[in-house]
């Protein structure tokens, strides 16, 4: 009788432990790894967004001033405001742009295309754009000129040309004064400096210069060439994170020009990089790390 078979199983193939604990920990690093380069991607893509969104915005506004100023009204009759502060500058003048109109103002009584620009930093650090349109009032056949035209008392139906200062008649529109012609226009701006490209009459020569002398008065603008705007921005969702208190703080960081930083160093966006550079304006750091330089000479094209 022939002894019982027993037929020998096959041993089935399977992964030791050691080398399912090594898989997991190569697949482990390598998600590690794709997540770092994800990350970084998607920082780099937030940080190109902000830089277009404040890129956008700092274009817009420059365009609209260097479109304003370069329709400025030169005469001799008619007051400019060119404020120098500690911090952020003002300016105020009249330019052959077009305004807001009275609510006065009806079909009747003709408009024209004057009004009285303004640019600011208001109390929230917003980049605020007045703009009064005037109208012509009292224009008859026996009008010898605009220059004898005056404006009312109230300052609500700007009349042109003023023999009188800007501030007699819209006292709100120098300084920090309410006034609801101003409208935000930049509300990533927060820093406004001015200086000027003035011609000297006697040499043609051209020169940067902090101050037009003086800020105030009457035909203060025949030599000038161009204002040169400067401007810092730091776009809305890193504002975001950033207290007024700070923002005060950037202000004062950044410099303001005069005759010798212009002479030694340059434009304010110079002085600025540097301040930047060197104490990153007292923002916290991926705040600082937004903060854009922006600068323009305005040209005066329209010369009367």
């Amino acid at each position: 009788m022939k002894p019982p078979f027993f037929k020998r199983s096959r041993r089935s193939a399977a992964f030791t432990l050691v080398e399912v604990l090594v898989s997991i920990t190569v697949l482990g690093l390598m998600m590690v790894g794709v997540a770092q380069l994800m990350n970084g991607a998607i920082k780099a893509t937030l940080g190109g967004f902000k830089h277009m969104d404040a890129d956008t915005q700092a274009r817009m506004v420059l365009d609209r001033m260097a479109f304003d100023i370069s329709k400025i009204t030169k005469r001799a009759d008619v007051d400019y405001y060119f404020q120098k502060n500690t911090g952020n500058d003002q300016m105020a003048f009249y330019s052959e742009s077009g305004g807001y109109y009275p609510s006065g103002v009806s079909g009747a009584v003709p408009e024209s295309d004057v009004s009285l620009v303004g640019y600011r930093i208001n109390a929230n650090n917003q980049m605020e754009r007045l703009s009064k349109g005037l109208i012509w009032n009292g224009v008859t056949s026996s009008t010898t000129g605009a220059t004898s035209m005056t404006a009312t008392s109230d300052g609500l139906s700007p009349m042109v040309f003023l023999p009188q200062t800007i501030a007699a008649t819209w006292p709100n529109v120098e300084g920090s004064g309410a006034d609801a012609n101003y409208q935000v226009i930049g509300d990533q701006i927060f820093r406004l400096e001015i200086c000027y490209l003035v011609q000297n009459t006697s040499t043609t020569a051209l020169s940067a210069q902090p101050y037009l002398s003086p800020n105030t008065g009457l035909n203060g603008l025949q030599d000038l060439v161009a204002v040169v705007v400067s401007i810092a921005v730091l776009d809305s969702e890193s504002r975001a994170g950033v207290t007024n208190g700070s923002l005060a703080t950037a202000i004062s960081d950044l410099p303001d020009v005069n005759s010798a930083t212009i002479s030694s160093n340059g434009l304010p966006s110079t002085l600025w990089k540097a301040a930047l550079l060197s104490n990153g304006l007292g923002l916290p750091a991926a705040s600082a790390g937004q903060v854009r330089f922006y600068q323009r000479y305005c040209y005066i094209n329209h010369v009367q």
